[in-house]
């Protein structure tokens, strides 16, 4: 993406609550379709971090986001990822809450505005190149 082409998609957003990670997707995603038609699929994105602690020793620990993405690129979405496909995302957050047997819950989630596929390669594939 050229420096003039970043500055226009991030200036065509006309708020400031944007969000960008990249990981691998945890699960195989979830797609329902609401009734008005539109298909919703939810998935986790596991987003690794690695730093030192204050004694100097590395630390490794896996941050896991719930993603939720709507109308066409729930579908591809749907298509084409599966637990393990490592994927860009572009997105908003947003801070859901409900009730489940008289408990209130609540979630910040990541809206997908845009979703990068960086690897095609399938949990199938791994699997059949470790066999040669």
């Amino acid at each position: 993406m050229l420096q003039s082409d970043i500055r226009k998609f991030y200036f065509r957003r006309q708020h400031m609550n944007s969000v960008t990670v990249i990981g691998n997707l945890g699960r195989d995603p979830e797609s329902i379709a609401l009734p008005s038609g539109t298909q919703v699929v939810n998935f986790s994105l596991a987003v690794n971090d690695v730093y030192k602690n204050a004694e100097g020793e590395k630390v490794e620990k896996t941050n896991w986001i719930q993603v939720k993405a709507f109308g066409r690129l729930a579908e591809t979405v749907a298509a084409h990822l599966q637990k393990g496909s490592r994927v860009g995302i572009h997105g908003r957050l947003n801070y859901e809450e409900w009730e489940t047997d008289g408990q209130k819950r609540n979630a910040l989630k990541v809206i997908a505005d845009r979703i990068d596929f960086l690897s095609w390669r399938t949990v199938q594939d791994d699997s059949a190149e470790q066999a040669f």
